[in-house]
């Protein structure tokens, strides 16, 4: 008798990333920003200036969002017949992979209305991980890139991206999505 099992990575980090989010936005705070192309005043719901809990929580959200997100298109790429013999390092980064498996099943990547949001959350990780400003520059009346990022409209986008990802590639790759309700798993088992 043989049994293997799989950790379900993609469900813990996706877990974690949205439990960081949700205690993160408890804490927000009103913060007063300006349009930089015209000046019109605005003010954002995001984490405060120096609130280095909150502003950690959104960045582990961030950072889980987007490595839960590769870590499923690598599974939904591993077990697609179309793509399980194709060496996914030929492609360029999870968009990418993305893009190639929409185009397996016909979907037109390009109709997809939260695929900006999912890109802006890998360039967001992307930015987080490897590019550092010597400084930033906030102005006068602007709040710092960080706030705005990490603005309760920007989090929800990435958030609702990486579950309409899920739930579209779930339904197309049969694969079971069932912790998006709350059913995670810690392993998969197989005999």
């Amino acid at each position: 008798m043989t049994y293997g099992y799989r950790l379900n990575v993609e469900q813990l980090l996706l877990k974690n990333a949205n439990e960081y989010w949700e205690e993160a936005s408890t804490k927000f705070v009103e913060v007063s920003d300006s349009v930089p192309e015209t000046g019109a005043t605005l003010t954002l719901l995001a984490p405060e200036f120096d609130d280095e809990d909150t502003i950690s929580q959104c960045i582990q959200a961030v950072l889980g969002w987007a490595i839960a997100t590769e870590a499923f298109i690598n599974l939904v790429w591993q077990n697609c017949p179309d793509t399980a013999e194709i060496d996914e390092r030929n492609f360029r980064g999870t968009v990418s992979k993305i893009k190639h498996l929409c185009k397996t099943v016909q979907i037109e990547y390009g109709a997809l209305s939260w695929r900006d949001n999912l890109v802006e959350l890998f360039n967001l990780r992307d930015y987080l991980v490897h590019y550092k400003d010597s400084i930033t520059y906030i102005g006068f009346s602007f709040a710092p890139k960080f706030q705005r990022d990490f603005s309760k409209e920007f989090m929800e986008s990435y958030q609702n991206a990486v579950i309409c990802l899920f739930k579209m590639f779930g339904d197309s790759f049969n694969v079971d999505v069932s912790f998006l309700n709350g059913e995670y798993d810690l392993f998969f088992y197989d005999e």
